[in-house]
């Protein structure tokens, strides 16, 4: 999240609270609170088991 969106989402909260957003900033707020919750995908490279122990390797 850039420094500009991050500002903007602390905005529309400040909003959100006094309930002085519109339909149109709350829209945004909830988008932006999304890619900032997005998850992060995790990614495995090699082999995870070793066959001959039926161990999960790091």
């Amino acid at each position: 999240m850039s420094k500009d969106e991050f500002e903007r989402i602390n905005l529309l909260s400040e909003k959100a609270l006094h309930q002085t957003a519109t339909s149109l900033e709350m829209e945004e707020y909830h988008q932006l609170l999304r890619q900032c919750n997005a998850p992060y995908k995790v990614k495995f490279s090699g082999n995870l088991i070793d066959k001959d122990k039926d161990d999960v390797l790091n």
